[in-house]
């Protein structure tokens, strides 16, 4: 049975705006006029939100659920890029750069999230320099991630990069120290190699490596964390 979530336009406005951080700053008639043109929209586990290679008509930001990002490679294979949560605006390179979307965004459970068509999120930030900068901000941030998972990608054990991805999937801020994080977390096995940037029977020695230490248990298709303090220092080699 397919399962949506029930979205109404409410879901995208005031406090419940998932961009509301990044729109922070606007005056009250900007605001007000950016949140009217957001719309919400249900996902199903496993459907599309954004396919590579079409044209970039909106931006997204995630209300609820969890996505992947997908992009394929010049031999005809896909490849995990990232996982993006609650918060996580997806497509906002494309539209500044006016370019087609270059990765495909997949549902990983049932997903709310919100467009914003591409005219009035660019008239926002043309009328925003504050807007402006806090969006280079956070490409850069995103840049210097990309970096540093490159350089561990070819420095770090595997069990390191296992443990580190473990601890960022994990739901409410494992990465940010919180002490509230969801005990499990479900992903294939196969997607969650392509993260860690290593083959699917190697991610098992890594993933049983950690189960024999007692920071995890596994299950099909999911790990359960046991030790959350284990794991982190377990990612940190």
């Amino acid at each position: 049975m397919t399962h949506r979530f029930h979205c109404s336009p409410q879901d995208c406005r005031g406090d419940r705006c998932p961009a509301k951080k990044v729109f922070s700053g606007l005056t009250p008639g900007q605001d007000a006029s950016l949140v009217q043109e957001m719309l919400p929209r249900s996902y199903a586990t496993g459907e599309f939100v954004i396919h590579n290679d079409t044209p970039a008509l909106a931006i997204f930001a995630v209300r609820s659920g969890q996505v992947k990002l997908v992009r394929p490679t010049s031999d005809g294979h896909d490849i995990v890029v990232g996982v993006r949560g609650p918060s996580s605006l997806l497509g906002v390179r494309e539209v500044l750069t006016d370019l087609p979307f270059r990765i495909s965004v997949e549902t990983m459970e049932p997903s709310v999230l919100c467009a914003l068509p591409r005219g009035a999120f660019l008239a926002a930030v043309q009328a925003n320099p504050d807007l402006s900068l806090r969006l280079c901000r956070q490409i850069a941030t995103d840049y210097l991630t990309a970096e540093e998972q490159w350089v561990e990608r070819t420095q770090a054990r595997v069990v390191a990069r296992t443990a580190r991805v473990l601890f960022e999937l994990a739901d409410g801020g494992l990465a940010n120290g919180g002490a509230s994080v969801s005990q499990c977390v479900s992903m294939s096995r196969e997607n969650m190699a392509q993260l860690v940037g290593t083959a699917r029977e190697t991610l098992s020695r890594s993933l049983h490596h950690l189960a024999g230490r007692g920071a995890v248990r596994l299950e099909s298709g999911a790990v359960h964390i046991l030790d959350p303090s284990l794991l982190e220092r377990c990612s940190r080699g």
